[in-house]
C-alpha cells in the first residue's frame, strides 16, 4: 500500500471516528432517559408512558405527555424541597411528577388531572408507587377542572408542562395571585416547554421575575422558573 492510500485511509478512519463521535453525542442522552423510564417505572410497578387511545375531555386540554425522568431529576437537585413545600403538578397525568417530588422528600404534593380515563391509572399507579417506596410525602389527588380550583394557601411550588389553553392557564395564574393576597409567601413558578403565549402573558405580570432559563429550542426555552421574591 503507498504512502498515499495508508494517508487516506487514516483521514477516513478520522472522519468515521468524528461522526460516530457526533452520533453518540446524539443517542446517548436518549437512550439514558429510556433506562431511566425502565428503572423507575419498574421499581415501582408504575405506568406514566404517553397514552394514545384516551382522547381529551376539552378541546382547550393538550394530550398528556409526561415529562422526561431525567429532567425532572435535574429541576428538583437545583431546586431541593424544604419541609413545609407543598408542590402543585396541573394537569398531572398519570402522576410522574408527583412521584419524583415525592422521591425528593417534598412533604406535600398535590396533582390535578380532568380526564377521568387518565385519573383511574393515576390513582392506581400511586397507590403502587405508595407500596414500593420508602417515601413519607402526603399525595393527592384531585379529579377536576383546574380553571374551577381555589389555590390552598398552604401551595408554593406550581408546576405546568404546558398542559393548558392560554385561557385556562390565565384562570390558574389568577387563583394563584388571588392566594397571595390572602396569604403573601415566596412562590415558585416552573413550566417546561412552554408556549409563547404562555411567556408573553407572564411578562405583563410584573409580580413574577425569572430566576432561571434555558433554551436549546431556537428562541424558546425548555424550561423557566419564575418567582415572586
Amino acid at each position: 500500500m503507498s504512502r498515499h492510500d495508508e494517508s487516506g485511509n487514516r483521514n477516513e478512519d478520522s472522519n468515521n471516528r468524528k461522526h460516530d463521535k457526533e452520533n453518540l453525542e446524539e443517542t446517548v442522552p436518549f437512550y439514558i432517559e429510556k433506562l431511566k423510564e425502565v428503572f423507575y417505572e419498574k421499581k415501582y410497578n408504575i405506568d406514566t408512558f404517553p397514552t394514545l387511545n384516551i382522547k381529551n375531555e376539552r378541546v382547550v386540554n393538550f394530550s398528556y405527555e409526561p415529562t422526561p425522568y431525567s429532567f425532572l431529576e435535574y429541576l428538583f437537585l437545583k431546586y431541593p424541597f424544604s419541609s413545609d413545600d407543598h408542590f402543585v403538578d396541573f394537569g398531572c397525568g398519570k402522576g410522574r411528577t408527583l412521584i419524583m417530588a415525592s422521591e425528593y422528600s417534598c412533604a406535600y404534593v398535590t396533582g390535578y388531572e380532568i380526564n377521568n380515563d387518565i385519573f383511574i391509572i393515576l390513582n392506581n399507579n400511586i397507590m403502587n408507587y405508595k407500596k414500593t417506596s420508602q417515601a413519607s410525602s402526603k399525595i393527592i389527588l384531585v379529579n377536576q377542572d383546574v380553571s374551577t380550583i381555589s389555590i390552598d394557601d398552604t401551595m408554593n411550588k406550581f408546576y405546568f408542562a404546558n398542559p393548558f389553553h392560554l385561557k385556562i392557564y390565565i384562570k390558574v395564574i389568577h387563583s394563584i395571585l388571588e392566594s397571595l393576597k390572602r396569604k403573601p409567601r415566596e412562590i415558585y413558578l416552573f413550566l417546561y416547554m412552554p408556549n409563547k403565549s404562555t411567556l408573553e402573558y407572564l411578562k405583563r405580570i410584573p409580580l413574577f421575575m425569572i430566576k432561571d432559563s434555558e433554551s436549546i429550542y431556537g428562541s424558546l426555552p425548555l424550561y423557566i422558573v419564575l418567582t415572586n421574591q
